[in-house]
């Protein structure tokens, strides 16, 4: 079940729900980071990790690696780190593109600590794939001008569009899910999710 809103959400944080929650919106030079055209950064904040590439089609798929309390980030089409990965992560071996293998932090293994995964794709016809997290993961995804691709997992999950022609599907969770300008496709999925078409 999904609640389509007629008019579009106004998503600027206000300061008791950037306590709460990671960002809702990035603005010019929000993202911390410049020059990083057909590369990536994994950084972590106190909501958990976050990645971020730019300037190309990112094609990501994260995964949970249960033994080893850890998240995957698994990008075909990004062709390396910018930078030295956080001390939590270790980079695996792959023929293309990037994988990176990041410990969730103690403080969310315990049960009902749900951690966010934020996902940043800045320019790029941008593909991200968090399908089969468990639901104690939240997908939290702000894309950037392009035919972006976001598939959401069962968490409670929340995507701002930006311009092109976006397709975001989520979950099974109660979802936020926001379009931006273009001819945008969104199917919120099972829960009550709260869908925007920008």
């Amino acid at each position: 079940m999904f609640i389509a809103l007629v008019a579009a959400l106004t998503l600027g944080v206000s300061p008791a729900s950037a306590d709460r929650l990671p960002p809702l919106m990035l603005g010019p030079g929000d993202a911390g980071v410049s020059d990083i055209g057909g590369q990536a950064i994994i950084r972590y904040s106190k909501f958990g990790p976050v990645y971020i590439s730019g300037q190309h089609n990112q094609h990501l798929t994260v995964k949970y690696v249960e033994k080893l309390h850890s998240i995957r980030f698994r990008d075909t089409r990004t062709g390396s780190f910018k930078k030295a990965l956080p001390d939590r992560c270790f980079k695996e071996k792959v023929k293309k593109g990037v994988s990176a293998v990041c410990k969730v932090p103690p403080r969310f293994r315990k049960d009902g600590k749900r951690m966010f995964i934020q996902v940043w794709p800045r320019l790029g016809n941008d593909y991200t794939n968090g399908s089969s997290l468990p639901k104690k993961f939240r997908m939290w995804v702000l894309t950037d001008a392009g035919n972006d691709v976001t598939i959401l997992g069962p968490g409670a999950d929340f995507v701002n569009g930006a311009k092109g022609n976006d397709r975001i599907t989520g979950g099974a969770g109660n979802d936020w899910l926001r379009g931006g300008p273009g001819g945008d496709s969104i199917n919120g999925g099972a829960g009550k999710d709260r869908v925007a078409h920008g």
